[in-house]
């Protein structure tokens, strides 16, 4: 560009020189400016092939160079041929190659060595001298100056070719990235289909192996009745965990705030969980270190279920002796919270440090020998680790093999307010209402099991198949409460929800408490059921407690509020 200008100006100047020399001279340099601008132009917007840069810079040097022998010889004055220095120089910059720059050099070269013979004797030696430093100098430029470029270029062409490399890498992750969403959406909505169509024949199951225990039996049936209970519970508590950890992992689990005594929660866990203790000759002992610890907000439904779970292990691996569990809550300094160590500790088979990291991994268990002996899906650990970091908390676990396991949940619960918690406890179930219940199920195992629970507990049932029945019902009657299950033909139960709602505005009628019924168990389905307008919510199997426990918190005049 500096070529360009230069030439710009001293075209004009060309007006100064003999008559002879002014036309050659004034083209020459014009072209000379043309030519340089060109090149600066091209070459800095990187538009052109290297074939056309090397074409455009061997006419650029030749012009110049012929500007230069052009004005020596018209003008016959040997000074001039100092061009032939910062001439030299700008080949060494000119050439995009060394395919220009070594003829353009030699070039300038015999041109200076033709144009010495106009310069007097006494400047030739010195002349001479200069020209062989302003070649070398030209050719060292050079060498140095391509070498850089060529450096840059290289680093600039893998800089490229890295960005094209993580651009491609970053697609690829993306591409990944939505086919594991997918993949986990289609799981997803697998495990939830799956858990709802093992969870109706489950429930039928369980709520006739809990009819039929009601009943006279011999202590031969009594057993097999057992045994038959304890194995649906048992697959009930897979299909639970299968549920809970899809639940988990996809971040869908919602923490309840609510006020609770940890006192009074895990000791009923313990005392739920004594009779499977005894029937294994084991003690099953509750030690609450902190008796005078007050109320905490948290989620009682979460933190029984740890406790149960770990309970649960460890009367499984426990062979004689017993387990302990152990309650301290000590209130922070500020006594705004308080600082929760649940431990369950037994005296079982224990299990060897090293495997240790795996216990609290999905499907992990001491060794594939405990897993054989043992049995389990290996969910229950992962579980509790998960929940209780959900809480903020976490799990941590201690043994000697042979001696027996120590496992501590490590929880900081915000106090409850007292008022909050003293509203709770005045909210307490009350018996001997005598209701009358709709019941909407279109599984007909499901719907005899529920109603020989209703009946055995003196309720009035109507029962129907299909949300549409359910509806039709309603206009036609009243109820004390509807127990609706999600998912039916003709009409699903959230829209018979909606229908019979819509019904009781235009009619003037009292709202009906509404108890959903399902095998998923999803935050959004429980967000679904409140938004149509159902007040409870029981997850399937349905037991006897569950199903007693959602008719009486319904039961009672409501407040306006879901509880959900």
């Amino acid at each position: 560009m500096a070529m360009a200008i230069y030439y710009a100006i001293v075209t004009p100047l060309n007006f100064t020189l003999p008559p002879i020399a002014v036309a050659p001279m004034f083209a020459c340099t014009s072209l000379s400016a043309l030519l340089s601008a060109t090149l600066w132009f091209v070459w800095g917007r990187g538009a052109a092939s290297t074939a056309r840069l090397e074409r455009l810079a061997a006419t650029t040097n030749l012009v110049l160079l012929f500007n230069v022998m052009l004005h020596t010889f018209l003008v016959r004055d040997a000074h001039l041929l100092i061009y032939f220095a910062p001439i030299s120089l700008i080949f060494s910059i000119v050439g995009p190659t060394y395919r220009v720059i070594y003829p353009s050099l030699a070039a300038a070269a015999l041109c200076a060595a033709a144009c010495a013979h106009f310069m007097p004797q006494a400047y030739r030696s010195e002349f001479a001298f200069a020209l062989v430093t302003i070649l070398g100098a030209a050719l060292g430029v050079a060498t140095l100056l391509h070498r850089a470029i060529r450096g840059e270029a290289r680093a600039l062409a893998e800089a490229t070719a890295a960005a094209i490399a993580l651009d491609d890498a970053r697609r690829r992750s993306d591409r990944l990235a939505t086919e594991a969403e997918a993949a986990h959406a289609a799981k997803a909505s697998f495990v939830a289909n799956m858990s709802h169509e093992i969870r109706n024949p489950l429930g039928g199951m369980l709520g006739l192996i809990a009819a039929l225990a009601r009943t006279e039996l011999d202590p031969d049936q009594a057993q097999s009745v057992a045994l038959l209970e304890s194995s649906g519970q048992m697959l009930k508590r897979i299909v639970s965990d299968v549920l809970d950890m899809e639940k988990l992992e996809a971040g869908k689990v919602e923490l309840e705030v609510a006020p609770l005594s940890l006192s009074e929660e895990i000791g009923g866990v313990v005392r739920l969980m004594s009779a499977q203790a005894r029937d294994k000759g084991l003690d099953l002992v509750f030690e609450d270190m902190d008796p005078a610890a007050p109320p905490v907000a948290g989620d009682p439904t979460r933190i029984k279920q740890i406790v149960v779970n770990l309970v649960s292990n460890a009367i499984k691996f426990t062979g004689k002796g017993g387990v302990t569990v152990r309650l301290r809550a000590t209130p922070t300094p500020d006594a705004s919270s308080v600082r929760v160590a649940i431990e369950v500790a037994d005296t079982g088979i224990g299990f060897d440090v090293d495997n240790a990291p795996w216990l609290f991994e999905r499907f992990g268990q001491a060794g594939a020998s405990t897993a054989r002996t043992f049995g389990g899906t290996g969910l229950g650990l992962a579980i509790c680790r998960a929940l209780a970091r959900q809480m903020g908390g976490d799990v941590s676990a201690t043994s000697v093999v042979g001696q027996g396991s120590c496992f501590s949940v490590r929880l900081v619960l915000p106090v409850a307010a007292p008022a909050a918690f003293a509203a709770v406890a005045a909210s307490a179930p009350i018996s001997g209402v005598s209701l009358s219940v709709l019941l909407a199920e279109d599984n007909a195992a499901n719907r005899r099991v529920i109603r020989l629970l209703l009946e055995q507990a003196g309720v009035e049932t109507v029962a129907v198949d299909n949300g549409r029945a359910a509806v039709e019902a309603r206009r036609a009657n009243d109820f004390d409460v509807i127990l609706m299950d999600m998912h039916m033909p003709e009409l699903d139960g959230l829209q018979a929800i909606r229908e019979i709602r819509s019904f009781e505005r235009e009619s003037g009628s009292a709202a009906v408490p509404v108890v959903m019924l399902t095998g998923r168990a999803a935050d959004e389905d429980r967000a679904a059921a409140a938004a149509a307008g159902a007040q409870g919510f029981v997850t399937k199997p349905i037991t006897p407690e569950a199903l007693y426990a959602a008719l009486d918190r319904v039961s009672r005049p409501l407040s306006g509020a879901a509880q959900i």
